[in-house]
Parts: structure tokens; sequence; C-alpha cells
């Protein structure tokens, strides 16, 4: 690739980087915590473009002086009144490294390297959806020791998060959860018939390592649709399984209500 190329593909990458950062849709690639990180990244890749180019505007400088330098020698030993005692120059060599230069601009294939950069920048990748969570399991793996089940606080509806919901549901037995209106918000991922997960996708760094974690909805007042984002209240249910990891979390409707989309789709 030439050099020129690097340093533009540098500077659009920085610059596509930071209009994610500051539109917010990188959070739909990755978690809030990176927030910093990814601004220095995007402009370290601007400083590499800006100094790439600065590098190759003075490289083309030096090569310009030393083609005069050459072509005032050529005269000096060749044109008419040359200094005939004076040494011959070997401009074979310059005539061969000059031809060396011109030969190596290639076919300009390097600024293919720019088309991902355009793609993101007009057809962005949505964040992960029913299409991906379809592809998950709907039990709720076992969580780490150091995970703990307070009892909850506060006023009803109690505001929750999907995770935590499915695990108090399933490895507490719902004990937290009994005697209690929750509030969950996530999307929706149909089932067989008129069954429907609310789903919310759990990340620990980046969208590549998400997983799905999912609460079967019963008793819906109302018909949704596939990756509708809805926030739903209601009662937690036993699950049909008394297997932990065979269980689906339930959750009883009270309402749904259609949301729009949060600016941070994972949890």
């Amino acid at each position: 690739m030439r050099r020129e190329v690097q340093a533009i593909v540098f500077v659009l990458l920085g610059a596509v980087l930071l209009k994610l950062v500051i539109s917010g849709e990188y959070l739909n690639y990755v978690r809030g915590v990176l927030t910093i990180p990814l601004v220095a990244t995007g402009v370290l890749l601007m400083a590499f473009g800006v100094l790439g180019f600065l590098k190759d505007w003075r490289g083309r400088e030096a090569a310009e002086r030393s083609e005069e330098r050459w072509a005032e020698a050529r005269v000096r030993t060749h044109g008419p009144g040359a200094n005939t005692d004076a040494p011959q120059a070997d401009v074979s060599h310059a005539d061969a490294e000059e031809g060396h230069s011109h030969g190596s601009d290639g076919h300009g294939v390097g600024w293919l390297w720019i088309l991902p950069v355009f793609v993101l920048v007009l057809v962005p990748p949505p964040a992960l959806g029913s299409f991906a969570a379809e592809r998950g399991a709907v039990t709720v793996p076992k969580p780490p020791r150091s995970v703990t089940y307070p009892a909850l606080t506060g006023a009803d509806p109690v505001q929750l998060k999907i995770v935590d919901y499915a695990r108090r549901a399933v490895w507490d037995d719902g004990k937290t959860l009994e005697g209690h209106t929750v509030e969950l918000t996530g999307f929706v991922t149909p089932h067989t018939g008129d069954t429907w997960y609310l789903t919310r996708m759990k990340v620990n760094c980046c969208a590549a390592d998400a997983r799905p974690f999912q609460v079967q909805v019963v008793d819906s007042p109302i018909r949704v649709t596939r990756d509708a984002w809805v926030k739903v209240t209601g009662t937690w249910e036993p699950s049909k399984s008394k297997d932990p990891w065979q269980a689906v979390p339930v959750l009883k409707a009270a309402t749904v209500n259609g949301i729009p989309t949060p600016s941070q789709p994972y949890e």
C-alpha cells in the first residue's frame, strides 16, 4: 500500500471511531466503560495519519531536491562548457533510482482498504437483537459464587435488570421476588405460538461475547412485534422445571408498554 493511502486510511478510521463515540452508536458494539480508550485510539489513528502525510511530503521534497542536484551534475559533466577535467558523475545510478521510484506507485489496490470505512459510516450495523437471541440458550447459566441476592428495596414496581431477575428467579427460587411487582426492560424475542421472551444481551467487553438473558412473559395484555423494545411490569411466577439447569424464568405481565430503543442496549 502506498504511504499516502495508509495515511488516509488512518485518518478515516480515527474519524469514524470518534464519530461513533460522539453519536453514541459505539454502544451497539462495546460497553460504555470503553469510551475513553476508544477516544484515545481515534485520536492516535488520526495523529498517525497526519504524521504519515508529513513524512510523505518531506520525502517528496527530498526526492525533488535530489533530482535537481543530479540534473545539475549532468549539465556540468555532459552539457556545453562542461569541465572535462572533472570526474564524471555516476548518473546511471540516479537514473536507476529515479526509474525505481516512479515504478513503485502500484495499481491503487490499497484504496480498497477505505471501502469498509465507508460501509461502516453509511450502513452502521445495529445492536444485536432477536436474531442473535434465538440462537442462544433460554436457560440461565449458573452465576459466580460472588453473586448475592439481597432483598428488594423501594416501592413497587422495583426496577431490575433482566439478568438480575433471571438469576433470582432460577438460582434463588424466586425467594426475593415473591410478593413484589417488578419492572423489566428489553426487546421482544418470539417463541412458539403466542409465547415470547423479554430479552437483553449481557456483554463483558463487546458484542462478540454477548449472551442473551431471556424471561418468558405470560398473560401479556397486548400483542407485540419482533425486536420491539418494551417495558413490562408484573410478578414472578415459578418455572415449570424444578431443575435450575433446565428452568426458564417466568414473569406474569400486568402491563406491557412500548418504549424507544435505549442508548445502551446491553446490560
